[in-house]
This record gives structure tokens, sequence and C-alpha cells, in this order.
């Protein structure tokens, strides 16, 4: 995509189509190494630099795809699906990256906007994203009730921070850390506020652990970001997403991109299905090719249904998020579409990663194949955020027992 003419911004559905075809093809080329490695995939980062995916997640007049703009959502959620398909660890990578810098934009101060957008153009340079932490608890509903990583105002304008953070996506090879705060108050009557930070990675304070090492998702270097009590400038606190109405966007944002990555692990698993069944599954007896058989016809008839399903829902959450940014749709409406599309594209992937076993059998269980990436990593990224809960939303919402309240999950 490189930087976006904003006077051309009706061309960038198709050059980020075009970025995409140039990037997904080495995404997958390498994305068994890239599982296999368990580790930063710097040259997966590299593709979508020199692709110019990277800088998606800002507006057009600083180079980006202005997603939720002029552009639609679902051209966003669409481009995640299709990176998640060649390599989900990457797509995971960039729906941070994205989500950082819409956020970035919505909240910062121009001039630091001016910054990272820079840096990111010109560097590659890429974020952590971040608001988990080693000991949080949740409400019922799925909200963060004990955030301990704090931010203080100072009386001559700068902010004390501390920061300890867990699953923080991307956060060993960042160039910016954007985690989540609570403010401080001398007043005990004052709630706290949650603000959003952004620190350099090479800041003194920031310490980066890479203690990820989960069965699936390996290579999103999802380790611990600790930021330790240091003073900082006014404008690295980049906002009080509570204080502005078009940050509800947020969570339905980042919920559906984990969708979309669900929706292109099981794309990519029904691929290697489909592979298989061509090139090496041995037909039955009776039967000229393995794709003959009915039972293996039935099998990839219920996998293929419910990835369409999964995208057709996604579809729809895109669409009520583009209504809302226009000011069309209620915020509680695009919750109930994106968690129905989160839930449905949990169970499609994860059963796409079985059934592929189902229908290879033993030949497709060997390292050598390493099939079972597909099915690890939807099954570790279903887990980020209760989807039970998240049932429960929904169901709640149906039976006109509770609206849907904003969210961070």
């Amino acid at each position: 995509m490189n930087q976006i003419d904003p006077a051309h911004a009706d061309d960038v559905p198709a050059r980020l189509h075009r970025a995409l075809d140039i990037a997904t093809p080495l995404l997958k080329q390498r994305a068994a190494q890239v599982d296999e490695a368990a580790s930063y995939p710097y040259e997966q980062i590299r593709s979508l630099h020199e692709a110019g995916l990277l800088t998606a997640g800002l507006s057009s007049a600083r180079g980006g795809a202005d997603f939720g703009r002029t552009t639609s959502f679902a051209h966003y959620f669409d481009a995640v699906t299709a990176i998640a398909r060649a390599c989900s660890n990457t797509a995971q990578l960039f729906t941070v990256q994205t989500g950082a810098l819409f956020s970035l934009e919505l909240l910062g101060e121009a001039t630091l906007v001016d910054e990272v957008a820079q840096a990111v153009r010109e560097r590659g340079a890429t974020f952590c994203f971040t608001a988990a932490e080693p000991d949080e608890r949740f409400t019922y509903d799925n909200k963060r009730i004990n955030i301990k990583s704090s931010a203080e105002r100072l009386a001559d304008g700068r902010w004390r921070v501390k920061a300890e953070k867990a699953f923080a996506t991307g956060s060993v090879g960042c160039g910016f850390a954007l985690f989540q705060c609570a403010t401080v108050s001398a007043d005990p009557n004052r709630p706290p506020e949650s603000v959003l930070v952004v620190l350099p990675r090479e800041h003194e304070a920031v310490r980066v652990l890479d203690t990820w090492d989960g069965i699936g998702q390996r290579s999103t270097a999802s380790g611990k970001l600790i930021v330790e009590e240091t003073i900082i400038e006014a404008r690295q606190i980049v906002g009080n997403p509570a204080s502005v109405p078009a940050a509800a966007i947020f969570a339905p944002f980042y919920q559906l991109g984990f969708a979309a990555i669900l929706a292109g692990i099981g794309e990519a698993a029904l691929d290697d299905t489909l592979h298989f069944i061509h090139h090496v599954q041995k037909p039955t007896n009776g039967y000229a090719r393995a794709a003959e058989e009915p039972a293996l016809q039935a099998h990839v008839a219920d996998v293929r249904i419910a990835l369409s399903a999964s995208r057709a829902l996604i579809a729809e959450a895109a669409r009520k998020m583009d209504a809302f940014t226009r000011g069309e749709a209620d915020i509680a409406d695009v919750f109930v579409a994106v968690y129905q599309a989160k839930v449905h594209a949990s169970g499609s992937s994860i059963e796409a990663g079985s059934r592929l076993f189902q229908i290879g059998g033993a030949r497709s269980a060997t390292r050598s194949v390493a099939a079972d990436r597909h099915w690890r990593n939807a099954r570790t990224l279903s887990l980020h955020d209760s989807v039970d809960k998240q049932k429960g939303i929904v169901a709640r919402h149906v039976l006109g027992v509770e609206r849907p309240n904003v969210s961070t999950r």
C-alpha cells in the first residue's frame, strides 16, 4: 500500500488487496517454520512492512487505509482473515499493530501521532498493545475490575506511571508499547479512570520478558511487559477512552479481529484438508479419487458451511461497526453482532482443525505435515476472552434481561 494519497481514498480497497497479494504468499510459505521456531517472526513483519500493510490502522492523511472513516471496516477484517489464512501468528501481530495505531490516532496528540506514523512508515516500527495483567479479575460480564498498573498526574503536568502487563502480544519485537493504566487521585471519592500510555520500547523503564509458551499462536511473543516507575510527559498519556464516545468501538475492533483470525485459521485448515484429499489421500477401494467418497464429502461440506457462516457473521458485525461510526447504530447492537461472530468463529475454526485429521487419517498426523498447528492455533486463540461470557451477554440481550455495556473485552 505504501503511503495513501487522501485525494484517492476510493482506491484504498484495491491497493489493500494488491498489498495482500504481495505479502500473503510469502507469509504462507514460512508459516509452518514460524510455528516451529516459536519466536518473534521478524521476516513476516518485514513482509508486511514492504507491502505497506503496517500503516493500515492510520488515516489516509498519514498513509493508512482509513478504516472506519472512508474505508469500511469490512475491508479490514477481510484483510485479517486473508493474513491469518496464510499465517495466523502474523495476523495476530497485525491486529495489534492496526488497533494500536487506530486508537492512538483517535486519542493521541497530533505531534505524537505524526512521530509514530513516520516511524512506522520509514522503519516498520511495530506496537504491542495490552491491558491484561497477571492477577486480573473479571465481572460476570467480562469487565476488568482490578487494574493495578497506575498513572498519576503530577503538579507540573507530567505523569508518574508504573505497569506490569501479561499477554503483551508482539512485545518482543515492538518499537512502541501502548498499555492501559488506572489513574491515581488524591481525592478518595473520585473513582479511577482508564488511560492509555505510549512509550518507546527503548525507554529505560521498559522491560520485556519473553515468557509466552502457549501450545498455539507460538510466535506472537505474548510475554510480559514491565514498566518500572517512571515520570513521562503529558503527551504520552494518549487519552481516556471513556471520555471519547467514538472510542466505544475499540473493544469490538479487537474482538472481531480475533474472530477474523479464527476464520482465517479455519480456512487454512480447510486448504490443507483439500490438498490432502487431492494429492495425498488414497481412495477407498471402488473409488477413482478420494474426493468422490461420500463420507469425505460430508465432512468437507460441514466445514465449508460452518466457515461460510462465520464469514457472514463477521461481515454483518463489520457493517454494524460502520453504522456506529456514522451514528446510525447503538453500541449494544455492535457488541452483540461481534460476540456472535467471535463465538461462532471459535467453534468453526477448532472444528476445521479437528476434521482435517478425521479426513486425513494417520498420514495427516505426522510432524512433517505440521497440520496440527491449525487446531493448536484455533484452540489457543479461542481462549482469548471467554466465549462463555460472551454467549451470556448475547443471551441476556436477546431475552431482554440486560443491555450490553461498553467493555474492554
